[in-house]
């Protein structure tokens, strides 16, 4: 199978999604993907098998499954009867990365010892309940009341509180989150700072400064850390604000790419399309068509 790194669509006003997912039906024409959000799967139908990171797992109707936003994953259906539940989100829906509380959320996400599962069977006493609450997500997602954002991150919240409590009371222990977080807070004021200042010229020496390193190593561990270089979080993050200001703006193209930080409107013309899969105009095109 193919190693790629897959871009994932998000709502418009929520780093969130639901959607239906199939599985390739051989191991030839199947890819092994990742991409930057945590997911979730619930098996609505089908079976077959799900490959994760190292792992393989047999896949029947009603398990669950959990998989980080660093594994790579493919779903193997060789009936063409798989159907996957699919939820995908964005960390930082969850987390503030000076809120210790909010890290318990995603535990169950960076938990990468030995004995770990992704997988958890049908017959197990919390998969009704996470199945009940996928179902009201999606009525949420696909109605969108008013404050549905805020229903979808409490139903969210509650799926990751009773996987949390289901893994801590199979391994009390979690060093791997632990080393994760230590790791993290070494340069937590550095992503403050970026998340901050992104508009602004950011050098890597600067940058280095302020976690008291030199630019080298920490190069080198920020990408070890966040699974990405220091150079493409910051693009990721103008890119997030220019996405932003076309869908609430009518300021032209080429402000917007001045008042994110790219001094060159090409490059942010390449680099948004690289990211998004579309021009800022077809962008903004599309957002309008879809109020």
């Amino acid at each position: 199978m193919k190693y790629i790194h897959d871009k994932i669509f998000m709502g418009k006003n929520l780093d969130f999604n639901i959607f239906d997912g199939l599985g390739y039906t051989t191991e030839e024409n199947g890819l092994m993907h990742n991409h930057d959000c945590l997911e979730l799967n619930y098996v609505v139908h089908g079976g077959g098998i799900y490959h994760i990171g190292n792992k393989t797992y047999e896949i029947e109707t009603g398990d669950l499954f959990i998989i980080n936003n660093c594994e790579y994953h493919a779903a193997i259906d060789p009936y063409n009867a798989l159907v996957l539940k699919v939820i995908v989100f964005n960390p930082e829906i969850v987390w503030s990365y000076n809120n210790v509380l909010d890290q318990q959320y995603l535990k169950t996400f960076f938990e990468c010892k030995d004995s770990f599962k992704h997988h958890i069977k049908h017959n197990e006493p919390m998969v009704d309940t996470i199945k009940s609450l996928f179902y009201q997500i999606q009525e949420e997602w696909e109605n969108q009341k008013v404050g549905y954002r805020l229903v979808i991150k409490a139903l969210l919240l509650e799926i990751l509180a009773i996987l949390y409590r289901a893994y801590e009371s199979i391994d009390s222990s979690s060093q791997q989150v632990i080393k994760f977080q230590n790791n993290f807070n070494k340069i937590a004021k550095v992503i403050n700072y970026i998340d901050n200042n992104f508009q602004n010229k950011l050098s890597l020496d600067e940058l280095a400064k302020l976690a008291h390193m030199n630019p080298n190593y920490f190069s080198t561990y920020f990408k070890k850390v966040m699974n990405v270089s220091v150079v493409s979080y910051i693009k990721k993050k103008r890119l997030e604000n220019a996405c932003l200001l076309l869908r609430t703006t009518k300021t032209c193209i080429s402000d917007i790419a001045t008042s994110v930080g790219f001094s060159n409107i090409s490059y942010f013309n390449k680099a948004f399309r690289q990211n998004i899969h579309f021009s800022p105009s077809e962008y903004r095109e599309e957002i309008v068509k879809t109020k």
